[in-house]
């Protein structure tokens, strides 16, 4: 069976300063308060529902699309390493939970740039 990961490359436009999904910036910013951040978990929670809903099973999860080229033109979403950590720990993990998690068979959920400063 093959194992799967889950992209969302960029946010939808509306939850970006510029509004586009082209070398964009998280409406709001990544701290514990954002609720962009917030609602940006939430999509990856659904996804990962919706997927196993129809019997595909999730290995993990990757942050985005290439955080670290900033300045692009294609989707991609612009954050730091940090503020990559943040969004994990205030809002995806929470959101996520490791039974949810569990039961959705998300073994591993990986993010680019996990090793960056200040990150576990």
């Amino acid at each position: 069976r093959p194992r799967l990961y889950g992209s969302a490359w960029a946010p939808p436009a509306w939850m970006t300063e510029e509004n586009r999904t082209t070398n964009s910036h998280l409406k709001g910013g990544w701290g514990r308060d954002s609720a962009v951040a917030r609602a940006w978990a939430w999509y990856h929670r659904r996804m990962a529902v919706a997927y196993a809903a129809r019997g595909v099973r999730l290995f993990g999860f990757t942050s985005g699309n290439e955080p670290h080229f900033m300045g692009q033109d294609w989707q991609v979403l612009n954050v730091s390493p940090l503020e990559m950590r943040d969004w994990i720990a205030y809002h995806l993990g929470p959101v996520l939970k490791p039974g949810l998690a569990a039961r959705l068979g998300v073994e591993a959920p990986l993010h680019q740039g996990a090793r960056a400063a200040g990150s576990a």
